[in-house]
């Protein structure tokens, strides 16, 4: 099975589009010769605009062609020195000619034309169905008169522009159809503005006489041709076709159909056209032009074909507003000699065409196709409720509107071309965002079109995926390049935080938290967004990006509103502009497990940082040159080192540390410090302890894994990330003294429930003292890091010292080594 391709040359897309465009033919020249200038006027003596006035020979044949202006003037130049008459086409009006006379060598003469009053009506005639296989002009009177106000309209069309000063937008579409031609399966638009330059080219007169409208190359590409204007108001034209008059559905216009002659016929390799031109009865104005193909296959004289439409402008000259040409792409089936060889279908119809949307000269509209209508519903693409309240825009403009209780809008007022609907939802809103909806409108029908919005969970699943997150916060945004259109390549965003945490073994009159930096890198895409999910809400974020050839002017600083999980951030970088190096990696032991809390630090800056859960560090703003490097943890052995850092660099290291070995000298005289308190306590008995011995097993996992031991503890484990907070099993004993704590929304997203949560107690310093008792991440601290643990689950069993009120909950409390 082969496809037989199809390929649209410039004769339509240029010479239709230049056209649409109101090019001209080409440019006048004012070229050394003879020349007639002069004003075409009404019987009043008004000035005629868009008069086409031709300069004929002896022998009738066209000389040189011209559009009156404004002013009704024209400016015309002969090759050569002769006998000559003026004759004038303008749609509405009767053709005149001048009285002959005689241009000299070098001359310039000066003729005033007079145009009649008394316009052309087309609506007294009747068709009768001749037809004629000449000229018009050689036909019926009905038949003449019609084609000259066409022909008026299409040589009008053919000069417009002249100066070349008309600011034009189109829209040119190209669409796949089905075989049938009824559904689109594809489409492609673009909307375009700009001065025309350049003529158009078309098929010639004599091309389309020699190898017809429809040609296929020796590889087996087809290329359809439109009639240009150069051929529909060729000589050859007129000789090769028949024409007669033909009538309408609408009764408002009159056709004139035209056919190719026998002879033209006869000619079964050549593929010729047939169609019809539609002029208004009451004006005369040509409105518009289709075609088909005949001498084709039956394929293509069924689904090939186009058609044109034509406008007048204010000023009096004319363009084709809209054009567009169906070409059915062919399969061979080649089957076996018994069931007849090889069989045509037609796989696909594709349609190229586009329209005129607005023609400026300077500030003056000469035209605009009538604003569209768009209407629409909105709805919830999951459970199809409307959207209520929905706001929609036209990205760019001014226009803007709410839907209505049933989702229901309507925007007027958009030019054809291409834009993004923003949708703003209430559930929308809530995370910060909108929904753009791209938006192509390439015709002057209303269209209607139904809008489905996602809700704003499946915005931050299509943001972040479905992935637990360790933090509800997100940042989206973008990088741009400064002085540089086109978006980086390879940036690398990192937003920062720094959060409190319990200090490891800290002591009594020393504090017991300190400040830990955090941080979340994202690599910015190829339109240079990103999206940083799993950051903290409530929190300073500092937002960097890294490039090698760039840096950020200066860092960004956003904070989330817990309330909407969102928030958004513009970073611009600047190539002159230079940032210190970069120290980030892991530091794992020998075994390649991650080894957290180690000490990265740059002691002669000095500069440092903790390595995270993960093993990683990262230190910034480091000088260009060569630094000391330390890293150092208690019970490995340090690394001492010098690395060389540059500007705009990161240098990334994996950091192995070994463990050191215990001397055989040592000898341990307890399993645990002395803990006076903790040694009292666990002689009454009340309650449930752990010593360190008993915490030794759990070395490398997490505290709820331990707490987990006794029944009378409730643990609740958050949904992302590794926390854990501690709550009593016990049942509220009143409505005003429950100690219940309800969480906060963000809280609830990391998986907090209400419930009466206990006292934590470190080192004897109570960590939640508000009230009710704040939930306490206990996976803050891990086994290896504690000394002895204390759990008192209800208010029967808690030593005098940890007795306060709204204990109910339960006492827990932790000690810390302290070597």
């Amino acid at each position: 099975m082969k496809r037989n391709s199809v390929t649209l040359r410039l004769a339509l897309r240029i010479s239709l589009a230049a056209a649409a465009l109101a090019t001209s033919l080409i440019t006048p020249q004012r070229a050394a010769g003879q020349t007639v200038r002069g004003v075409v006027t009404s019987d009043a003596g008004s000035p005629i605009p868009g008069v086409v006035v031709s300069l004929l020979d002896s022998m009738t044949a066209t000389m040189a062609r011209a559009l009156t202006d404004d002013r009704g003037e024209f400016r015309l130049t002969a090759r050569h020195p002769g006998t000559y008459r003026l004759s004038t086409l303008r749609v509405g009006f009767r053709p005149t000619s001048s009285e002959r006379f005689t241009l000299g060598a070098g001359e310039e003469v000066s003729r005033r034309l007079t145009v009649s009053a008394v316009p052309v009506a087309l609506s007294a005639v009747r068709v009768s169905g001749r037809s004629a296989c000449s000229a018009p002009g050689d036909s019926t009177a009905a038949t003449f008169a019609a084609w000259e106000q066409a022909r008026g309209a299409l040589a009008a069309t053919q000069l417009t522009a002249g100066s070349r000063a008309i600011m034009a937008t189109t829209v040119a579409y190209e669409r796949t159809l089905d075989p049938s031609g009824r559904r689109v399966v594809d489409q492609t638009a673009t909307a375009h503005s700009d001065y025309v330059r350049n003529p158009w080219r078309s098929i010639s007169p004599d091309s389309a006489r020699r190898v017809g409208f429809i040609v296929t190359d020796r590889d087996g590409a087809t290329t359809y041709y439109a009639p240009g204007l150069q051929v529909l108001l060729s000589d050859m034209f007129l000789e090769d076709h028949c024409f007669r008059l033909a009538r309408s559905r609408d009764v408002s216009r009159l056709g004139i159909a035209f056919e190719p002659t026998r002879a033209r016929r006869g000619d079964r390799n050549v593929a010729r056209i047939r169609g019809t031109l539609w002029l208004d009865r009451a004006s005369s104005e040509l409105r518009s032009l289709e075609f088909r193909y005949v001498n084709a296959s039956t394929a293509q004289q069924e689904h090939a074909g186009g058609d044109m439409e034509f406008t007048r402008m204010k000023n009096g000259t004319w363009v084709i507003s809209r054009w567009g040409i169906r070409m059915p792409a062919l399969e061979y089936r080649v089957r076996s000699q018994a069931l007849g060889g090889t069989d045509t279908t037609v796989s696909e119809i594709r349609v190229a065409g586009g329209e005129l949307a607005l023609a400026l000269q300077g500030r003056d509209t000469l035209w605009a196709r009538p604003p569209l209508v768009i209407a629409g519903t909105v709805v919830d693409s999951a459970s199809g409720a409307p959207g209520a309240g929905t706001r929609v825009t036209i990205a760019g403009t001014q226009l803007t509107t709410t839907a209505d209780g049933r989702g229901r809008f309507k925007l007027a007022g958009a030019l054809p071309g291409q834009y993004t609907l923003d949708v703003r939802t209430p559930s929308l809103d809530s995370v910060g965002v909108s929904y753009p909806v791209p938006l192509t409108l390439t015709d002057s029908a209303s269209g209607v079109i139904e809008v489905r919005v996602p809700s704003a969970s499946q915005v931050v699943a299509a943001f972040c995926g479905t992935r637990r997150l360790n933090a509800p916060g997100i940042v989206i945004g973008s990088v741009a390049m400064r002085g540089d259109s086109v978006p980086p390549r390879g940036v690398k965003v990192i937003a920062e935080w720094r959060e409190q945490r319990l200090r490891q073994g800290a002591v009594a009159g020393t504090p017991l938290t300190d400040d830990q930096t955090h941080w979340l890198e994202a690599r910015a895409d190829s339109r240079g967004g990103f999206r940083l999910c799993g950051v903290p809400a409530g929190t300073a974020l500092t937002l960097r990006a890294e490039h090698d050839s760039a840096a950020l002017l200066a860092p960004a600083t956003v904070r989330i509103d817990p309330a909407s999980r969102f928030a958004r951030a513009e970073l611009v970088l600047d190539r002159a502009a230079t940032r210190g190096a970069t120290l980030t990696g892991l530091v794992v032991d020998s075994a390649q497990r991650p080894i957290a809390d180690a000490e990265v630090a740059l002691p002669d800056l000095p500069k440092g940082a903790l390595s995270n859960d993960r093993g990683a560090f990262r230190v910034d703003d480091i000088p260009p040159g060569t630094h000391r490097v330390t890293v150092r943890r208690l019970g490995y052995g340090p690394l001492d080192t010098t690395v060389v850092f540059r500007a705009n660099q990161t240098v990334d290291r994996r950091v192995h540390l070994t463990r050191v070995v215990a001397l055989d000298s040592v000898n341990v005289i307890a399993s645990h410090d002395s803990i006076p308190s903790f040694d009292e306590h666990r002689k009454i008995g009340l309650g449930k302890f752990w010593t360190r011995d008993d915490l030794a097993k759990y070395e490398g996992g997490a505290l709820d894994q331990v707490l987990a031991e006794d029944p009378g503890v409730s643990l609740v484990r958050g949904i992302t990330g590794s926390y854990a907070w501690i709550r009593s099993t016990r049942k509220p004993i009143s409505l005003f003294n429950t100690g219940e704590y309800i969480p906060e929304r963000h809280e609830t997203l990391l998986g907090m429930k209400p419930g009466c949560y206990a006292r934590v107690y470190v080192d004897d310093v109570l960590m939640n003292p508000e009230d009710p008792a704040v939930p306490f991440d206990v996976n803050q601290l891990s086994p290896n890091l504690i000394e002895a643990i204390e759990w008192y689950s209800g208010v029967s069993q808690i030593p005098h010292k940890y007795s306060k009120l709204n204990t109910a909950c339960g006492v827990l409390v932790i000690w810390t080594r302290r070597s």
